[in-house]
């Protein structure tokens, strides 16, 4: 899924207290590095919508641009990107496995004692 977003940022090789460092490419935050430390979902009282929370550290700022809402509104829609890309990757590994057990005794024994299955 190439957007104009995806154009935007980039992985570097460094990482800071252990996470990777993302670095914007282009427009007013060029040169901006920061990572994500703390992401977490706040589902909605509807069931229906869900609220993205973040945190992310500044690690490089070498035009010493003011980060706000607009930076925060940006980084909002890399990490939306960068989860969407994960859950994409995920699924097609998912479909790729060549080890899933089909034969329903063979789930059996990989389920410990008192775990239940369902009659296929």
């Amino acid at each position: 899924m190439e957007n104009s977003i995806a154009k935007i940022y980039e992985y570097t090789e460094k990482t800071h207290n252990g996470y990777v460092v993302i670095r914007i490419k282009h427009g007013e935050y060029e040169g901006v590095e920061y990572t994500y430390e703390k992401l977490s979902v706040d589902e909605g009282i509807d069931k229906k919508s869900a609220r993205l929370n973040f945190n992310i550290n500044l690690v490089e700022n070498p035009k010493e641009v003011i980060i706000g809402e607009e930076f925060y509104m940006l980084a909002g829609d890399i990490v939306i990107e960068l989860l969407d890309n994960w859950l994409e990757e995920s699924a097609n590994e998912s479909e790729n496995r060549t080890d899933d057990i089909t034969d329903i005794d063979d789930k059996r024994r990989f389920l410990s004692q008192g775990d239940p299955i369902s009659e296929i």
